[in-house]
């Protein structure tokens, strides 16, 4: 058996997924997923409501239809379990609201190891960067470790 890798790359698409369009937005999201694959992406990562869109007076509905159960792999809290994240943001003009972009993956230490530009644009953009997982998991686990050794997952709620 072989350890985990070193390394993987990391994809983000980031657009303007439509409103009530769902299908398109799936196909969009298949493209993006399919192109970033071609550009070695081991893990790919789609903008905030990327199936439904964001619509302001339909956002209780697109964010249920949306939204992972509680007991979902949602992660809580990342940075502060040593943790990578990475925040694929949505970009472009719905007619009501500007979204900005500025999609990013940050290491567990914090550093921004890369970032999309904040744009308007509503163009499907792509960032493809390779992330050192071991290296960069077990420095910012050391470093945390007396953090993390008090932890108490036993009395968590929600």
């Amino acid at each position: 058996m072989t350890g985990a890798p070193k390394t993987a790359t990391v994809g983000i698409a980031q657009w303007l997924p439509v409103p009530g369009q769902s299908r398109r937005n799936e196909e969009t999201a298949r493209a993006a997923v399919a192109d970033l694959a071609a550009r070695g992406a081991d893990l790919v990562v789609l903008p905030e409501m990327w199936l439904t869109g964001y619509d302001p007076s339909r956002l209780a509905e697109h964010s249920r239809a949306a939204a992972e159960p509680l007991g979902g792999p949602l992660v809580t809290q990342a940075l502060s379990n040593a943790q990578w994240w990475v925040m694929a943001n949505q970009c472009g003009d719905n007619g009501s609201i500007e979204f900005l972009g500025g999609s990013r993956v940050i290491a567990p230490d914090g550093e921004i190891v890369a970032a999309l530009p904040r744009t308007g644009s509503g163009e499907v953009e792509y960032l493809v960067t390779e992330v050192k997982l071991a290296q960069r998991l077990a420095a910012a686990r050391q470093e945390a470790g007396v953090l993390l050794s008090g932890r108490r997952p036993d009395v968590y709620q929600l």
